[in-house]
């Protein structure tokens, strides 16, 4: 899992739903000098259900938002193919084991990248 939390204004629940979706933007009078496009979040969304998983996000106004990205451990099972995408046919090939999380290194930073204080 991949937690990304900050202690901004937050977001309410109307833009929380939405905050996935493409070309979204939670503030319409940013122009794109400004602001993004409404792509990242629901990027992040199409790559992770693309290997299995899922991203949520957990705000209010005024308590910041925490976004939390959870992979399964072994890739999804593929369909078998027929060989007309022109891509080898792996359905037979063992899922690939990655490490527990717990073994893999991390670290709490704020938005400014200073640890937390738990970190320090």
């Amino acid at each position: 899992m991949v937690e990304v939390a900050d202690e901004g204004p937050g977001m309410p629940a109307e833009v929380a739903a939405r905050v996935f979706e493409r070309f979204y933007r939670a503030d319409p009078a940013r122009a794109r000098a400004s602001g993004g496009a409404g792509l990242g979040l629901s990027i992040v969304a199409g790559i992770a259900a693309a290997h299995g998983g899922q991203i949520t996000v957990d705000t209010a106004p005024g308590r910041g938002a925490r976004f939390r990205l959870r992979l399964p451990l072994t890739a999804p099972a593929r369909p078998a193919g027929d060989g007309a995408s022109g891509l080898p046919d792996d359905s037979q090939r063992a899922p690939t084991k990655l490490p527990a999380a717990s073994a893999l290194p991390h670290r709490r930073v704020r938005d400014s990248g200073e640890p937390c204080p738990s970190e320090t």
